[in-house]
C-alpha cells in the first residue's frame, strides 16, 4: 500500500486538526477540534496522541488491537485532562479511525470526519455517513443532492462529537468493510476536504484520472481555496 498525507491550516489562526499514521500503516486516525468552542486543538491532539500511545503498547507487547477501548480510554483520557484543567471543559473533536487486519478494513468515525472508499475494479463507492444536520435533512428527503449538502448554512453543524467533560453516551460502532485490491483508493479525511468535493466528485477525479494523479490533484484544489483546515490520508493499492 502506499499512503499519502497533507495538511492545511487554511484561512483559520490555528491548526485544530490532528492525524496519526502508525508506522506499520495499518491504524490511520483524523480528528478534527471543533470550530466556535474553547480549545478543540487540545481535544483533537489528546485523542489522537492517547491512541496512538495505545497502539504502540499494543504493538510491543503483541496484545490484541480493540478499537472500541482504545477510543474508551482516549475519551477518558480526555476527561481526566478536563477535570484538572476545566478551561478545557466543553472542548470537543470529531474523529475518523481506519484499522487494517489480517482479512478486513476496521472503521469507526464520530461526526462529519469521513473515510470514503473507491473501489476501482467493481466501479463502487462506499463511505461513512456524517453525525451532521444536514445528513439528517438529506435522510429525510429535505435535501436531495450532496452539493446541496455541501452548500446549505448548517453544513458544518455537527449532532455527535467527542466533548471533554461529557460521557460518550452512545455505543462505538465499528464497520467492517473487505480489503483493498489493486486500483483501490481509501481516504480519511476531517471536513476541509469537503469544503471542495463531495463523495461523487472525489469519485470522478479519481475514475478519470486513477490513482497516481488523484493525490495531485485533491491537494492542489485545496491548497488554493480551502478555508477551514483540511487533512486528507490517502491511501492507494
Amino acid at each position: 500500500m502506499l499512503v499519502e498525507h497533507f495538511q492545511l491550516i487554511g484561512k483559520k489562526s490555528s491548526q485544530e486538526d490532528a492525524y496519526f499514521i502508525s508506522k506499520d500503516q495499518r491504524l490511520i486516525v483524523v480528528c478534527d477540534g471543533v470550530g466556535g468552542h474553547t480549545t478543540g486543538e487540545v481535544a483533537s491532539r489528546t485523542i489522537v496522541q492517547s491512541i496512538a500511545k495505545q497502539y504502540e503498547d499494543a504493538c510491543e507487547s503483541s496484545n490484541l488491537i480493540d478499537l472500541s477501548t482504545m477510543l474508551n480510554q482516549a475519551i477518558q483520557s480526555l476527561n481526566n485532562l478536563a477535570e484538572h484543567s476545566p478551561n478545557l471543559l466543553g472542548s470537543s473533536t470529531t474523529i475518523a479511525l481506519v484499522y487494517f487486519d489480517d482479512d478486513k478494513i476496521n472503521i469507526t468515525h464520530i461526526g462529519d470526519s469521513r473515510v470514503i472508499m473507491i473501489r476501482d475494479r467493481i466501479e463502487e463507492l462506499w463511505s461513512t455517513k456524517d453525525h451532521s444536520i444536514v445528513q439528517e435533512l438529506f435522510d429525510a428527503g429535505i435535501l436531495k443532492t450532496q452539493d446541496q449538502m455541501r452548500k446549505h448554512p448548517y453544513s458544518n453543524r455537527i449532532t455527535k462529537a467527542i466533548t471533554a467533560g461529557k460521557a460518550f453516551s452512545d455505543d462505538i460502532e465499528i464497520q467492517k468493510i473487505p480489503l483493498m485490491s489493486v486500483g483501490d483508493y481509501l481516504i480519511v479525511c476531517s471536513d476541509g476536504l469537503l469544503e471542495n468535493y463531495t463523495n461523487q466528485d472525489l469519485y470522478t477525479i479519481h475514475r478519470t484520472n486513477g490513482s497516481k494523479e488523484f493525490a495531485n490533484i485533491i491537494r492542489s484544489k485545496c491548497e488554493e481555496s480551502s478555508k477551514d483546515n483540511t487533512t486528507v490520508i490517502m491511501i492507494s493499492h
